[in-house]
């Protein structure tokens, strides 16, 4: 994993220095590093789930075509080396087959309001699908090594006036430490990676961060648990889109930025309650402070943004994999700007969707 991070923060470095006819620019060389890490370690476990060097026949076709969309460089490596096509299949589990291992696709309709208000001018209903994955445990995993947990959730938008990936978050542990005999370990604490990507119709919102993570766990009964997760976050880069209102309109408006970027921190915390293999209810609350830095006296002058982002997931299960569900979320965005020229932002954006769902393996 760090020997793999480091050519990642290399490659990011020889495209800035000599790949872009543009200067170098350092908020490129840490999205393009650290969110290739995060995204690079995630799509390369979920590649190894799918794959089976031992399998046969047309399932070992399906297979070693579904790594393309995950994985297309791996995809093609494996067709022209063959050696890694007949290698074993790892010897540690967590490299492949994690004890928890589970995913969750989301078809259905989502409504984004507008002006705070669902009903509001602007507000628009349209269909998404999306996917939820638990890869391994802090608290049951025998090995403790980068990404032997995580969790990642992405969203696909099916509109016509915005750009399709809706949503891409990725929480994974670098360290970890279980409190507890072996066996039941229900607390740990974690340094924890955050890849954080929104786009909704009213903002767009993207943050790469580290963490001080707590976890802890209450067992009800064999198949009920709640499972409690809070993180301090110290953002390296945060960027928001920027939603300037001016108190008259300036003769350079178009010299003024499209976007806020800078360091920040923030906090995170969730609640999962999980019945059976199923998530059923997930509450989860999000605030992140960001300090603008690309800011000059002629694009704007200086901003700080204070975000809150809430949800609540109800999902029920009814059945061989399949269930329903709902959910809420909530935007609260506050811009303060030193410039008087501007006016302070405050934005309020809801959003709701009811979906069908279908489990594969378990939470």
């Amino acid at each position: 994993f760090w020997e793999s991070s480091s050519l990642a923060v290399a490659g990011s470095l020889l495209w800035e220095c000599c790949g872009e006819t543009l200067k170098m620019s350092a908020n490129d060389v840490i999205s393009t590093s650290l969110g290739g890490v995060a995204m690079g370690e995630m799509i390369h476990r979920l590649g190894s789930v799918i794959l089976d060097n031992e399998d046969k026949g047309v399932s070992r076709v399906l297979r070693e075509a579904s790594i393309f969309p995950f994985d297309i460089v791996r995809g093609f490596n494996r067709g022209l080396f063959r050696d890694q096509y007949r290698s074993p299949n790892p010897e540690e589990p967590l490299d492949w087959r994690p004890r928890r291992l589970g995913a969750l696709v989301s078809l259905g309709a989502r409504r984004v309001g507008n002006e705070g208000e669902l009903s509001g001018e602007g507000a628009k209903t349209a269909p998404f699908v999306d996917l939820l994955v638990a890869y391994g445990s802090v608290f049951d995993n025998e090995r403790r090594r980068p990404y032997d947990s995580f969790w990642m959730q992405t969203q696909i938008n099916f509109t016509d006036d915005v750009d399709p990936a809706g949503l891409m978050t990725i929480r994974g542990d670098l360290l970890s430490k279980p409190f507890g005999p072996a066996g039941a370990r229900n607390g740990a604490i974690a340094l924890v990676q955050h890849f954080d990507y929104v786009n909704q119709r009213t903002y767009e919102f993207g943050a790469q961060s580290f963490a001080l993570g707590l976890s802890h766990r209450f067992v009800f009964s064999p198949s009920t648990r709640l499972e409690l997760h809070a993180d301090l976050l110290g953002t390296v880069l945060g960027s928001i889109n920027s939603r300037l209102e001016f108190v008259e309109p300036p003769a350079n408006e178009k010299d003024y930025r499209r976007w806020e970027y800078g360091p920040g921190l923030g906090a995170r915390a969730e609640a999962l309650l999980l019945v059976g293999q199923h998530p059923v209810v997930q509450a989860t609350y999000r605030y992140q402070w960001i300090h603008a830095a690309n800011d000059t006296p002629e694009n704007g002058g200086g901003a700080d943004h204070d975000l809150q982002i809430a949800s609540l997931r109800l999902r029920a299960p009814l059945g061989r994999g399949f269930g329903i569900g709902v959910d809420g979320d909530l935007l609260l965005r506050k811009s303060h700007y030193g410039n008087p020229l501007l006016v302070e932002g405050d934005d309020r954006v809801p959003q709701v969707r009811a979906y069908a769902t279908w489990r594969l393996g378990g939470f």
